[in-house]
């Protein structure tokens, strides 16, 4: 069962946007163009700071609990820095802890890793800090695929179409159940790199969310 414990933490004037989707559907694009839009600080997802993501994928029985407890270190880190910089500015994250551990995790660990990965998660939960707003991105799986394939990650060359759904409903159905408010942009047809009209399609419907949960945008 998915538990979300909240930290005592002071009222935060400025938002926690946490860019969700299954792999190869332009995160790390969107996190950064809504970064600079809104001028918040980006933290980017960097898997090659991962030393074993590249063995996990070769061989996922003996590598794919060590990769993602680095993963969830990394995330850790992440968020304690986060904590800090919204004090004084909005922080948009490029996949965030949750997707990593409900989704990731979740779909690559079984039996006692799963459970281990779980229960050092419940021990780091507590003081982590719930986005205030997901931005979810939605696309066809066989798109995925033809994305994943064009930017070339060796380690994510051998995932199959089954797999990237599987990551995909188990990250609809962390969303579903933590009560973080989400905007889904579906992006099959949407050329946030190439069209700026697309772009501020999608800025817009962020600001229009944000504005509704009372933040200054």
């Amino acid at each position: 069962m998915i538990q979300h414990q909240k930290m005592n933490l002071p009222e935060y004037e400025h938002p926690y946007i946490a860019i969700s989707g299954p792999m190869g559907i332009g995160k790390t694009t969107v996190a950064r163009f809504v970064a600079a839009d809104f001028g918040y600080h980006l933290l980017e997802e960097h898997p090659e700071l991962n030393p074993f993501v590249a063995d996990a994928t070769n061989d996922p029985k003996l590598w794919a609990f060590k990769s993602e407890v680095a993963f969830l270190i990394l995330k850790f880190t992440h968020n304690k820095e986060a904590q800090q910089i919204r004090r004084t500015r909005g922080v948009v994250q490029d996949t965030p802890i949750q997707q990593d551990v409900y989704s990731y995790g979740q779909a690559k660990l079984q039996g006692d890793e799963w459970k281990t990965y779980q229960d050092l998660y419940q021990a780091l939960e507590p003081q982590l800090m719930t986005p205030s707003l997901v931005v979810c991105l939605e696309a066809k799986a066989l798109v995925n695929m033809e994305r994943i394939m064009q930017r070339g990650r060796e380690y994510e060359q051998h995932i199959s179409p089954e797999d990237l759904q599987r990551l995909t409903e188990l990250n609809y159905d962390w969303i579903a159940k933590s009560g973080i408010p989400t905007v889904f942009i579906q992006t099959d047809h949407l050329d946030i790199v190439n069209s700026t009209d697309a772009k501020e399609t999608m800025i817009d419907q962020i600001r229009g969310t944000l504005r509704n949960m009372q933040y200054q945008v």
